[in-house]
């Protein structure tokens, strides 16, 4: 005896699975093509909510610098030593006022590796620390040369490297420290001089490490002259960047596909940076 509402039953239970199969193989691609592309949106605005916190961390540093060489140009007691040095550039005791001036300046903004106050056409006058070889490269190189010629102008030059040791007797490894290079030219009565602040910029580093955790696989910093002075990530995107730059300048925030992922970049308006 054959026990038909039971195989009626198994048929339209199949049925069912079959229809549920059919109907999940045209939603899924539906699916998908809706899901997926959201997920990347989501993921390109999250990052792109990274590098602008980044760059923020750059504008903010790179305002304080500005503002820290124009309050030292600016201030009285360099306005008076300076005057008076240019009145009698041969007075060792003129000159050594406008040192003690730069060096009470130093600790008004940490991080600061040297100062330099250049009137035109005269000697270099720094703090006690004397600029390194590669700090003294920068006063004898075109690009300071022609920006000593321009009036009240500001600009950040190179960023360079400044290797440091510390206490190894805990075995630990040397460090790097991170300097930028930024010079402003200003007025003593009718002569144009340029102050050149060199201050690290670790801080900057630190930021980058921090925001750039968990989304980011690579990243690099090009200075002024878009020249890489860091990079961290198992990826070389050097040439990828350089490609990007070829043609153009980058001041607000370009997402760009590439066979691997996304590329993004933003090129600072004030220091010229790019991440």
């Amino acid at each position: 005896m054959v026990n038909k509402p039971r195989r009626l039953s198994r048929k339209i239970s199949t049925l069912i699975i079959l229809a549920a199969l059919l109907s999940l193989g045209m939603i899924l691609p539906v699916c998908v093509w809706f899901i997926v592309p959201n997920l990347q949106s989501d993921s390109i605005e999250a990052a792109q909510a990274k590098v602008q916190l980044i760059s923020l961390q750059v504008q903010s540093k790179a305002d304080l610098i500005e503002s820290y060489a124009a309050s030292i140009s600016d201030s009285y007691e360099m306005q008076t030593v300076l005057q008076a040095f240019l009145q009698n550039p041969q007075d060792e005791k003129r000159k050594n006022a406008v040192v003690d001036v730069l060096d009470n300046k130093m600790s008004e903004m940490s991080g600061t590796l040297v100062i330099a106050v250049q009137p035109a056409d005269d000697a270099i006058i720094t703090t006690t620390r004397a600029p390194s070889v590669e700090e003294k490269t920068l006063f004898s190189s075109e690009s300071y040369q022609d920006f000593r010629r321009l009036d009240y102008a500001c600009k950040f030059f190179s960023v360079y490297q400044v290797p440091y040791s510390i206490d190894h007797s805990w075995g630990n490894e040397p460090l790097e420290r991170y300097a930028a290079t930024f010079c402003r030219n200003f007025y003593v009565g009718n002569r144009r001089c340029t102050i050149t602040v060199f201050t690290q910029i670790d801080d900057i580093i630190q930021a980058t490490d921090t925001l750039s955790e968990g989304w980011a696989d690579t990243y690099m910093w090009l200075d002024i002259d878009r020249t890489p002075f860091i990079q961290s990530g198992e990826y070389d995107i050097y040439p990828l960047v350089q490609e990007q730059l070829t043609d153009r300048l980058i001041y607000n925030y370009d997402v760009v596909r590439e066979p691997f992922g996304y590329l993004f970049l933003h090129t600072d308006e004030r220091s010229k940076w790019t991440f």
